[in-house]
């Protein structure tokens, strides 16, 4: 079965006015096992972004981000961006924890999903 792992991210603000805009970097690495390769299976990905909390943590924004396909390799990594308003990463009062999930489901319905430490900030 594939698996999810080695998520980083990386959160830069572009700009810090009113209304400012953050870019979200994520990198991951896609293993897949010697079946999913030989039966060339595909693979729909996604990131999420997370605000953790002490019960029960966040979604952040839209449940869905940077939607993309892949092929089964037996191991792969990627880097990927995308850019959010930085409002939405402001989840706490104080100090923000931001994690990324990133989610694999493969053409036969199976999803595995990896997520990244947290990021620390006042967004």
């Amino acid at each position: 079965m594939a698996a999810v792992i080695d998520v980083d991210l990386e959160i830069d603000r572009i700009s810090r006015s009113v209304g400012s805009v953050c870019s979200i970097k994520y990198s991951y690495t896609l293993v897949c096992d010697e079946a999913e390769v030989r039966l060339g299976l595909g693979f729909t990905l996604w990131c999420e972004l997370w605000g953790q909390d002490v019960f029960v943590d966040d979604v952040l924004g839209q449940l869905v981000y940077d939607t993309h396909t892949l092929a089964a390799a037996p191991r792969s990594m990627h880097t990927r961006s995308f850019i959010v308003p930085c409002s939405i990463l402001d989840e706490d009062l104080g100090m923000d924890e931001v994690y990324a999930k990133v989610c694999a489901t493969s053409s036969l319905g199976v999803t595995c999903c990896g997520a990244s430490s947290i990021v620390r900030d006042h967004f």
